[in-house]
């Protein structure tokens, strides 16, 4: 998988190899893949984390369930030169992240808060989550 121009090995689990299990708690900064297929259309969007008993860098891959994330799988950087590339190669640039606060997502139709970027359904649903900053 080529993610902002690094190759990473997706490992087909949610722990690091120290044994640490990743959560929700772990994202850093969301962001979005707007690459049609990936899992399935499941996953749209991803996060860098870091293990926090052996301080590896990783890749959350993440599935959005209700107000919340799930974490699909992870992915390590590759540190070999020519790899074979698996079924489940993508690559996605920084063009193709979607962090345009402000704005709607055609091909999804979320709506994205202009100050703090949380992604809600519904222009109803901004509307009331943006009161939420009104009191700051």
């Amino acid at each position: 998988m080529i993610l902002e121009n690094k190759k990473y090995d997706i490992k087909n689990k949610t722990s690091c190899d120290c044994g640490y299990e990743f959560n929700v708690h772990d994202i850093e900064q969301l962001k979005r893949i707007n690459q049609a297929g990936f899992y399935g259309n499941a996953v749209r969007h991803y996060s860098h984390a870091k293990c926090k008993q052996c301080g590896k860098d990783v890749i959350l891959l993440l599935k959005q369930v209700g107000q919340t994330y799930k974490i699909i799988d992870i992915a390590t950087e590759n540190v070999k030169e020519d790899t074979q590339s698996d079924s489940k190669n993508v690559n996605i640039n920084e063009n193709d992240l979607d962090n345009h606060t402000g704005e709607t997502n055609n091909e999804s139709k979320e709506f994205i808060c202009p100050v703090c970027e949380k992604v809600c359904k519904s222009q109803i649903g901004l509307n009331s989550h943006i009161k939420t900053h009104q009191n700051n």
